[in-house]
């Protein structure tokens, strides 16, 4: 591997975004009442909720269209790499082994004191080539010195990260930052989701070079 990461990576990630996927319109959501008051699409369709029934960003979908916005992850995708295990770079399956599922993570203010077990995460997994690759040319990377790979037995549904709204005349209003929420939590009914939450447990670090190029 380069000992420093490369100016431009040479793959584009399965989940970034791209500047032509456009988000949806505000004009869109509404406030439903059944079985309690939550936010909600006019057209809602079943896709618009994850599995614990959290709404998700709506964002159309043209990837290799424009520019990657590598900072960004494109929420229905990174939903499908989360639930399905899958390399969040390439689409294929995650690396798995007796030791768990390979995740890259690092240190955060959020991070826990038994980091990394217990750690939470909105990085998909990756698949060992994919992980290598990703090591060698993020930039986000070169500036984590804590940053790590390990596998985990038990990648946890933790919650979400996402924007919570509120009516206000004329609209809507939409709380700055973002907001980690786990599920069960009652404020997820005002909140649209732009990714899944993990919790990293039983896990086990993984040394660089012991991944296969």
């Amino acid at each position: 591997m380069p000992s420093r990461p490369l100016t431009r990576p040479t793959v584009v990630p399965y989940v970034a975004l791209w500047d032509s996927e456009i988000p949806g319109l505000e004009s869109d959501l509404v406030l439903r009442y059944r079985p309690q008051l939550h936010l909600a699409y006019k057209d809602e369709r079943p896709e618009d909720r994850d599995p614990h029934g959290t709404l998700i960003g709506r964002i159309s979908s043209s990837p290799e269209q424009g520019q990657a916005v590598y900072s960004e992850m494109h929420p229905s995708r990174q939903y499908e790499c989360m639930l399905n295990l899958w390399c969040q770079v390439c689409q294929g399956p995650a690396s798995e082994n007796e030791d768990g599922v390979l995740f890259l993570d690092w240190r955060t203010k959020r991070s826990p004191s038994t980091w990394p077990e217990k750690s939470l995460t909105r990085m998909p997994p990756l698949c060992e080539p994919c992980a290598v690759r990703s090591i060698a040319e993020c930039p986000h990377l070169a500036n984590e010195p804590t940053f790590t790979a390990v596998r985990t037995l038990d990648p946890r549904a933790w919650g979400v990260v996402g924007s919570f709204y509120r009516p206000v005349r004329g609209g809507w209003y939409c709380h700055r930052g973002e907001a980690w929420v786990p599920y069960g939590d009652t404020r997820l009914h005002a909140l649209i989701s732009s990714a899944m939450v993990v919790e990293l447990t039983d896990v086990t670090r993984v040394a660089v070079e012991d991944l296969a190029a």
